[in-house]
């Protein structure tokens, strides 16, 4: 995850944004492709294999993947800071 874009204008290891953090996004579902709904009945997004999607999405921008609670759409991941 890239949060300073520029190398230049990143700040030094530990200060602004540039640190590890745990992240939980609230409210994360599939999106039904025939209707542009939210997908949020649990058994659909269970059979979807939606946790493996976003444990995936994660290490494509080298995160650590923690838990999906289907419930609520929580998401919850860890970003490591940038040298």
């Amino acid at each position: 995850m890239t949060v300073y874009p520029d190398d230049n204008k990143k700040p030094p290891v530990g200060q602004g944004l540039n640190r590890s953090a745990r992240i939980t996004l609230l409210g994360v579902y599939p999106i039904d492709r025939s209707t542009r709904q939210e997908i949020t009945d649990v058994e659909r997004i269970q059979k979807m294999n939606y946790t493996n999607y976003l444990r995936e999405t994660t290490k494509k921008f080298d995160g650590d993947f923690i838990n999906y609670d289907m419930t609520d759409g929580a998401w919850t991941f860890t970003v490591k800071k940038q040298n």
